[in-house]
């Protein structure tokens, strides 16, 4: 069995009780100044007293301070603060370490996994949390961002944005992932993208989302049976396991029996949010015994509890944090297959706080082990190695697909083949 040295939940985050909060009104006037030497200082103070170990001991700490709080004189821009924090983090070398603000991404959604803290929603002045998305996840490469996943049933998709394809314009301002969308939430708009070195122009429709709606309503559109080849493979793609209810959804698509002519099960645990929990690997314990209902006339009914079929498991660098886990678990066990690349070695405890009522730094306030196994900085491999190279990917997901080849090896070998233990 599994077992994790720290009682964690969604995304391997803690409720750990976050600063002591100012009052609303001194927290609106700090943020109006933006006085950000004395930000920085708040930041550096909760890194020094709340980070996982001390930070003085670390070889580039005091460097990377003295740096940044010489920078930190000149800075009046919110997104290059951001940018001159995150540089002073990257001195901790820990996962579940940054810092963001309204502007990013990931600011909203490390905000909904922690919606029910007061100060989060203090932080969004008690309304609902939402943010304005097309339905897609982007990385930067190059200084350029480019798409490395869309969400299924999201704007994005119905508008036929690609793989690899390269934002350029958003109604001729420049891409960024949040702020260019929040005045055209239900307009159409006008995208213009780099796609394989043609400029391709896509009109598209944002929509306002809360992050956990927008990436469970994702995971149930994935959720499908495809043939290849005279086989059907089952598919769901995690975008995020921070929560029961997105396990919720594979468990009662395999106890409906939706999923009951696939032959093998494709789990993508790639992009978006980790926090799993190791439970969630007993679905395909078959050792769990089955039940049969057999009527007077002799007709038999079987429950599915659990999945007893080939699994296979897609991860890459942008697997994280819990999803790490589950891979783990299932390799070491020997309950599927693991395909792509390894996983990011994000493994620790991370709590939000508030900064000056305006951004979140995300700190790494515990270690992790995984069965007496540090995964921080090591991740975990696959079995079959897929490489993705999304610049030159043509809109292919050539590691998705590479899944689904391998779930047909698995069935060529027959439906209860034991799949590799390392």
């Amino acid at each position: 069995m599994i077992s994790i040295l720290l009682v964690a939940w969604t995304l391997f985050a803690i409720d750990d009780p976050p600063a002591a909060p100012a009052t609303s009104t001194s927290l609106r006037a700090i943020a109006a100044q933006r006085d950000y030497p004395a930000r920085l200082d708040r930041v550096i103070a909760a890194v020094e007293e709340r980070f996982y170990r001390n930070p003085l001991e670390l070889p580039h700490y005091l460097t990377a301070k003295q740096s940044a709080l010489a920078a930190v004189k000149e800075c009046d821009d919110p997104l290059l603060f951001r940018d001159l924090v995150n540089r002073y983090l990257q001195s901790l070398n820990a996962s579940h370490t940054y810092y963001s603000t309204p502007h990013d991404w990931e600011f909203y959604h490390l905000a909904a996994v922690f919606e029910s803290l007061p100060d989060i929603q203090a932080l969004f002045q008690h309304q609902p949390l939402a943010y304005p998305s097309i339905g897609v996840i982007v990385q930067q490469h190059n200084q350029r961002w480019i798409v490395a996943d869309v969400l299924p049933g999201g704007p994005a998709a119905d508008a036929g944005l690609l793989l690899g394809d390269v934002p350029l314009t958003v109604n001729g301002q420049p891409y960024s992932p949040v702020s260019v969308w929040w005045p055209l939430v239900d307009q159409p708009a006008k995208l213009v993208v780099d796609r394989a070195g043609r400029r391709v122009e896509i009109e598209i429709t944002p929509r306002k989302w809360h992050p956990r709606e927008e990436l469970l309503a994702a995971l149930k559109a994935s959720i499908s049976v495809v043939d290849r080849r005279g086989s059907k493979v089952a598919y769901a793609h995690f975008y995020s396991y921070a929560g029961r209810h997105y396990h919720d959804v594979l468990e009662q698509a395999i106890q409906s029996g939706e999923l009951d002519d696939a032959a093998a099960l494709v789990i993508d645990l790639r992009y978006g949010l980790g926090g799993a929990d190791p439970s969630y690997l007993s679905l395909f314990n078959r050792q769990i015994p089955r039940l049969d209902s057999i009527d007077r006339a002799g007709q038999t009914t079987t429950f599915s509890t659990v999945w007893r079929k080939p699994v296979v498991l897609l991860i890459n660098e942008t697997s994280r944090s819990g999803k790490e886990v589950l891979a783990y678990g299932a390799k070491q066990q020997g309950l599927a297959t693991l395909v792509g690349t390894r996983t990011a070695g994000a493994v620790l405890a991370g709590s939000p706080i508030v900064i000056d009522g305006e951004d979140l730094l995300y700190l790494a306030v515990r270690d992790v082990l995984v069965d007496g196994q540090r995964l921080e900085h090591v991740g975990v491999s696959p079995h079959v190695e897929v490489p993705l190279d999304l610049e030159n990917c043509h809109g292919i997901d050539h590691q998705r697909e590479a899944a689904f080849e391998e779930a047909l090896k698995l069935l060529g070998n027959g439906a209860n083949v034991p799949v590799p233990s390392s």
